[in-house]
């Protein structure tokens, strides 16, 4: 199917590590198409909660903080994420500019 849609050398896939779309592209590979893994189109991450109580006070301060900017202990804002976000939106725009690419 991904071979009808395009030439598999002229079209160029960008994915996480996510372990589901891995098994998809692990897939398309299999008709010819090539990827690359960027870390900064991950999910957010949001820390390793275990303790209900830890979890109950991080809400509380999220609430108190502004849900855009609050860090999670051992994660991410929505801030750092934008920021991540944007930078790969910022290199992959210029991938185009330069004419490496042919197809994102």
């Amino acid at each position: 199917l991904a071979s009808a849609w395009c030439d598999p050398q002229e079209f160029n896939h960008i994915t996480n590590r996510n372990k589901r779309l891995k098994a998809w592209y692990s897939r398309l590979m299999e008709s010819g198409l090539t990827w690359h893994e960027d870390p900064r189109i991950r999910e957010q991450d949001f820390g390793n909660y275990q303790d209900p109580n830890i979890i109950k006070k991080a809400k509380r301060e999220r609430y108190k903080f502004g849900t855009f900017y609050y860090r999670f202990p051992h994660g991410e804002s929505a801030s750092d994420v934008f920021d991540r976000v944007s930078t790969f939106l910022d290199s992959l725009w210029r991938s185009f500019e330069s004419g490496r690419a042919q197809n994102y």
